[in-house]
C-alpha cells in the first residue's frame, strides 16, 4: 500500500481541500503519513494568490523532491492554484515534479494516482470545467485541525474581479453550495465533536446571490445556528459590499454567532478602491462599521490592507494611515502590494517603488499594533469564556486559549497559567483578561468556573 503525505500551502480554503483528499485517498488504496520521507507520494497544495506564496511553494516543491534520493518518493504531485496559472511553465522550470494537477483535481486524485502508476496518465490536468462539490466529495473529509473547531467551506470561486487579484481565474466563478448541502455538512462535523464553525468561501457574503439574485448568508447563518452540538460559528472574507441589515441583525440576535467578522477592506482612497475595483466607496465602508458597532457593540472587527498599490500617492497612503487611527479595528493584516501576472494592476505603469511599499506596510502595522495594544489594555478586567487551543511544550502549566475575539491560526492568544495536566486542548474555560503581553492578552482562569 503506497503511503501519501499532503503538504498544504495558503489558505483556508486549501485546507479544506487537502482534508477532502485524505479522506478519498484513505479510503482508497492508499495510506496517509504524517512523515513525508516514508512517502512514496507528496502532494504538494499550493498557493498563487501573491509572489511571497508562489515563492514557497515552488521551493517546497524542491525541498521534497530531494526525498526522491534521499527517502522513498516516487511521485511527486504539484496541485492546485499556482499550478492552474502556471502549469506549462512549471513543468518545463521543474522536471523533478511527476504530475500538475489545477484546481479541480483534488477531487479524483484517487483515480489520477492509480492512472500514473499503471502509466496512462497526462503529466498535465488543468481545466477550466468549474464543477461544483456536491455533499458527496464532503462525506468523507478527514478534518485535520483540533477536534474541536473545523473550516466549513460555502462556495467556490469567486466574481469580484479585483484589478490585483487572479483568483477567480484559478477558482472560476462563484458557485455557492446548496444549503441542504451545507446544513448536512455542519449536522456531521457537530455529530463528530466539532464546536466551532469557521465559515469560509473566497467571499462569505456574496453567498447566494448566484443562485437567487439575492444576498443568502443571513439565512444560511440562522440555519446553521440551529444544528444541535455548535457553540460558535465564525464568518471570515465578508466583502463589505454585500453585507446587509439582515446579515448585521444575524449577528445581534443569533447567540451562537461569533461577535466577530473578517472584513478585507483592503483600502479606504475612493480612488484607490475604484482601480482596485472594489465595488465600494469610504463613505459606505464607514457606514458599515457604524452600523455593526450601533448594532452589536462588542463587535471585533479583523481586516487586511493593501499598500503600494499602484498610483498610491503619499497623500492617498496618509488617509490610509488615518482611518486606521479612527476606525481602531481590532485585527489588521497588512500586506505590500504583489505585481501579479495577467492582472489589470499588473499591468498598469505606475507601479510604486517596492521599497515604498514595503515601508508603508510597516508604518501601517506599527499604528496598528498600538491601537491592539490599546483595545487590549482596555478589555482587561472583562471575563470571556475561551478555549483551550494549545499547551506551552517549553514553559510548564502555560495555556494558549482564545475566545470568540481570536479566530485560530490568524490572532493573538489568550495567555494563562494553571496547573500542568489541570487542562486539555479543547477545554471550554472562564478567564478575566489581567494584561497584556506584546501581541497576545494575558488571563486568570476563574477557579470556579473550572470545576
Amino acid at each position: 500500500m503506497k503511503k501519501i503525505y499532503i503538504e498544504t500551502l495558503g489558505c483556508a480554503k486549501n485546507t479544506v481541500y487537502s482534508e477532502v483528499m485524505a479522506g478519498l485517498l484513505s479510503s482508497g488504496t492508499f495510506e496517509l503519513t504524517d512523515l513525508p520521507h516514508e512517502a512514496e507520494v507528496i502532494i504538494v497544495n499550493t498557493c498563487g494568490f501573491i509572489t511571497a506564496a508562489k515563492e514557497e511553494s515552488i521551493n517546497t516543491l524542491l525541498a521534497y523532491a530531494d526525498y526522491k534520493e534521499s527517502g522513498k518518493l516516487e511521485l511527486l504531485i504539484a496541485l492546485g492554484c499556482l499550478v492552474q496559472k502556471y502549469a506549462d511553465e512549471l513543468k518545463s522550470a521543474m522536471p523533478e515534479v511527476d504530475l500538475f494537477l489545477g484546481t479541480t483535481g483534488y477531487d479524483h486524485i484517487v483515480e489520477i494516482i492509480q492512472e500514473y502508476y499503471g502509466h496512462s496518465t497526462d503529466p498535465i490536468q488543468v481545466d477550466t470545467y468549474w464543477r461544483l462539490p456536491g455533499t458527496e466529495d464532503y462525506a468523507g473529509r478527514l478534518v485535520s485541525t483540533p477536534d474541536y473547531y473545523a473550516y466549513l467551506s460555502i462556495a467556490e470561486g469567486c466574481n469580484n474581479r479585483c484589478s490585483y487579484c487572479a483568483i477567480p481565474d484559478m477558482q472560476g466563478p462563484y458557485r455557492s453550495r446548496a444549503s441542504e448541502d451545507i446544513i448536512a455538512e455542519a449536522k456531521k462535523l457537530a455529530a463528530e465533536g466539532i464546536r466551532e464553525l469557521i465559515v469560509i468561501a473566497q467571499d462569505t457574503t456574496y453567498y447566494g446571490i448566484d443562485l437567487t439574485g439575492k444576498p443568502q448568508l443571513a439565512n444560511l447563518l440562522h440555519e446553521l445556528c440551529q444544528v444541535p452540538g455548535l457553540d460558535w460559528i465564525r464568518v471570515l472574507y465578508a466583502y463589505p459590499d454585500h453585507i446587509t441589515d439582515d446579515l448585521i441583525h444575524c449577528f445581534k440576535t443569533e447567540e451562537k454567532i461569533c461577535h466577530y467578522i473578517d472584513i478585507p477592506l483592503q483600502h479606504i482612497d475612493d480612488a484607490i478602491l475604484a482601480s482596485m475595483r472594489r465595488h465600494i466607496t469610504r463613505a459606505e465602508i464607514e457606514n458599515i462599521l457604524a452600523r455593526f458597532r450601533q448594532a452589536v457593540p462588542d463587535m471585533v472587527f479583523r481586516s487586511t490592507f493593501i499598500t503600494g498599490y499602484p498610483g498610491e500617492s503619499d497623500e492617498q497612503f496618509d488617509q490610509l494611515l488615518q482611518f486606521l487611527r479612527k476606525a481602531k479595528l481590532d485585527r489588521v493584516g497588512v500586506f505590500p502590494y504583489s505585481q501579479e501576472d495577467h492582472t489589470p494592476a499588473g499591468q498598469m505603469t505606475n507601479q510604486v517603488p517596492e521599497d515604498v511599499r514595503e515601508e508603508r506596510a510597516e508604518r501601517l502595522m506599527e499604528e496598528q499594533f498600538q491601537i491592539m495594544q490599546d483595545k487590549h489594555r482596555a478589555a482587561e478586567g472583562e471575563v470571556r469564556e475561551a478555549v483551550i487551543e494549545e499547551i506551552s511544550p517549553d514553559i510548564p502549566g502555560l495555556y494558549l486559549a482564545r475566545s470568540y475575539a481570536e479566530a485560530p491560526e490568524i490572532d493573538p492568544f489568550i495567555l494563562l497559567k494553571a496547573a500542568p495536566g489541570a487542562l486539555q486542548v479543547g477545554d471550554v474555560v472562564q478567564v478575566r483578561l489581567t494584561g497584556v503581553d506584546e501581541y497576545d492578552l494575558v488571563g486568570e482562569l476563574i477557579i470556579d468556573e473550572l470545576a
